[in-house]
């Protein structure tokens, strides 16, 4: 007996949670489509500009002047407070 069965919370009850959460995404794909690709472009976005690169297009702009635009794409460049990560060490 697994421990979902001992509280009472048996296969058929997941199964249609899970049906109501996937139900209840319908209107979210379809008058939204977008929602779903959003969180992996906000972390998109946060990675390239701590790594130093253009938030729109990936492009290498460590090399770059900081308030220009990227050579690539166009986009004015925004400089993320350097880590420890992205420092040279040198």
């Amino acid at each position: 007996m697994s421990f979902l069965e001992v509280i009472g919370f048996g296969l058929t009850m997941v199964a249609y949670h899970l049906g109501v959460i996937a139900i209840l995404m319908i209107p979210i794909a379809v008058f939204d489509p977008q929602a779903f690709a959003r969180p992996y472009r906000t972390r998109q976005r946060a990675v390239r500009k701590r790594n130093g690169w253009c938030v729109e297009c990936g492009y290498d702009l460590r090399g770059s002047r900081e308030r220009s635009l990227c050579p690539e794409c166009g986009e004015l460049i925004e400089r993320a407070e350097p880590t420890s990560a992205n420092r040279s060490h040198g």
